[in-house]
């Protein structure tokens, strides 16, 4: 009996049976699994099963078409809301030289000091780059927006508006973009001022 129980497991191994070791049966497998032949159509399918595959495939051609919507008359935007509130108009230099320059007296009321004197050559470098019309479409009403939020103490518009000029166009902002971020820290700073007394 204990013969039987020891062919039977080594005639019918299980799915996870360690593999059988023994000197005396080293043998070359020749027999492969060939898992990428290739095996005609035709001769491997019987009609029965064509028949059963066909009938399965009635009635589908794939999902079901949408029908085309029909516009009720009322126009509804489809376009995305702006985060920033970018003004459509074109916006003149001398505005927003204006509103930069009425913030800078609102904030630094003397002139004569090193930072007001920092901010306007930067300004200078933006005046410049502008009047050489480097700037995209895109700053110029950006610069706008930013000018006009200053002075209506818009300041998380300004911000927002002044890191997207920052990440969009690094290159053309990185030498005059420092000028408007010391306006809008400033600004935030009197208003923070002006709400603690």
């Amino acid at each position: 009996m204990a013969e039987d129980n020891i062919s039977k497991a080594i005639g019918d191994p299980g799915w996870n049976d360690p593999p059988l070791f023994s000197y005396d049966s080293v043998k070359n497998h020749t027999k492969k699994s060939s898992l990428n032949r290739r095996i005609s159509n035709s001769s491997m399918v019987s009609n029965d099963t064509q028949k059963i595959i066909a009938n399965d495939d009635n009635g589908k051609m794939g999902p079901p078409r949408l029908a085309p919507m029909k516009s009720t008359g009322s126009s509804v935007s489809t376009a995305a809301p702006d985060i920033c509130n970018i003004s459509p108009q074109p916006i003149e230099l001398s505005t927003v030289l204006e509103n930069l320059q009425l913030t800078i007296k609102e904030l630094y009321p003397n002139d004569d000091e090193k930072e007001v004197n920092e901010i306007k050559r930067r300004l200078g470098l933006m005046e410049k780059l502008w009047n050489e019309d480097k700037f995209p479409t895109d700053i110029k009403l950006k610069l706008g927006d930013i000018s006009k939020g200053l002075l209506e103490n818009d300041l998380i518009n300004c911000d927002n508006l002044q890191r997207s000029l920052m990440v969009d166009y690094t290159a053309l902002c990185s030498t005059w973009m420092a000028a408007i971020r010391s306006l809008i820290n400033s600004k935030r700073k009197n208003q923070e001022k002006l709400n603690e007394s």
